[in-house]
C-alpha cells in the first residue's frame, strides 16, 4: 500500500486554507507537512482543520514575527503521537504507527536565521529513526539541484553525509523567487534504510503559494494494521 506525505511551504495557513483543501482533494495525502503557516506560538487546536484530519502547529517563542511557523496535518484514523522538540530550529514531529513506527519531522529555517552543525545534531538526536524529515531550509546545494552551493547548503551536505541520511530530491525546482527565478530550497531527507521505498515528485501547481507542493510516496505493508475506529452514536436521531 502507498502512504502519501505532502510537503509544502504554503505561505499562510489561513490565507491559503482553501487551496489546502483543493490540494487534499487532488492528492488525498495521509500526512501534510507545512511551513510558513504564519501562526503564532504553540497554536494547537485553535484552528479549523480539513475534514478527517487533525493538525499540530508550532512556532519559536523568540521570533519577532509570526511569518514563520510549522505544522503537521494527519488523518484522524492514523495512530500517532506528538514528539516534544527542544530546539532553536522551528520543528514539529510525530511518531506515526504503521506496521512499524515512522518519525515524520518538519522544519522551517528562515533565510535570516543563522545555525550551525551542533544545532542540527541536537535536533536530529531528538528524532527517532526511521525518519522522514521535510523542510524549507533555505539552503542551496548542487546535491538537490541548485546552481551553486551556499554556506548552509554545504553545512547540510556535511550533516547528511555524517548521519547516514538520504536526500530524496530529484533536482526539480521547488520555489519561485521574487525575481521570478526557480530555486531549490525545500529539502526532503530520510533514513537510508527506508529511502529505497520512497518516491519524490514536485507538483506543477503552486496552489497560491510561491513554493510548489511536494508529494512523497512510501511503499508500506499495511495488511497487518487495524485502525481502531471508535463508534459514534447520535441518540437525538434515534427512533
Amino acid at each position: 500500500m502507498t502512504f502519501k506525505v505532502v510537503q509544502w511551504n504554503m505561505n499562510g495557513y489561513i490565507n491559503n486554507y482553501h487551496e489546502l483543501e483543493l490540494l487534499i482533494k487532488e492528492k488525498n495525502p495521509d500526512v501534510i507537512c507545512i511551513q510558513e503557516t504564519h501562526i503564532g506560538v504553540l497554536s494547537n487546536n485553535n484552528f479549523v482543520y480539513p475534514k478527517q484530519y487533525l493538525g499540530y502547529f508550532a512556532n519559536l517563542q523568540n521570533i519577532q514575527t509570526n511569518k514563520q511557523g510549522v505544522g503537521i496535518i494527519i488523518k484522524r484514523v492514523i495512530p500517532h503521537e506528538l514528539i516534544h522538540i527542544n530546539s532553536t530550529l522551528s520543528t514539529i514531529a510525530l511518531k506515526v504507527k504503521l506496521n512499524s513506527t515512522l518519525c515524520i519531522a518538519n522544519t522551517y529555517i528562515p533565510p535570516s536565521q543563522d545555525f550551525n552543525d551542533a544545532e542540527l545534531i541536537n535536533l536530529f538526536l531528538q528524532l527517532p529513526e526511521p525518519l522522514l524529515w521535510t523542510g524549507d531550509f533555505n539552503a542551496w546545494n548542487r546535491l538537490w539541484g541548485s546552481r551553486n552551493s551556499n554556506r548552509r547548503g554545504l553545512l547540510i551536505e556535511n550533516f547528511v553525509s555524517n548521519h547516514n541520511l538520504t536526500i530524496l530530491n530529484n533536482d526539480s525546482p521547488t520555489h519561485i523567487s521574487t525575481h521570478s527565478s526557480l530555486t531549490n530550497v525545500d529539502i526532503t531527507l530520510s533514513s537510508s534504510q527506508i529511502s529505497p521505498r520512497m518516491n519524490w515528485e514536485v507538483s506543477s501547481d503552486l496552489h497560491g503559494s510561491d513554493h510548489f507542493p511536494i508529494l512523497i510516496t512510501i511503499q508500506v505493508n499495511l495488511h497487518s494494521i487495524k485502525y481502531n475506529h471508535l463508534p459514534k452514536f447520535k441518540p437525538h436521531l434515534a427512533n
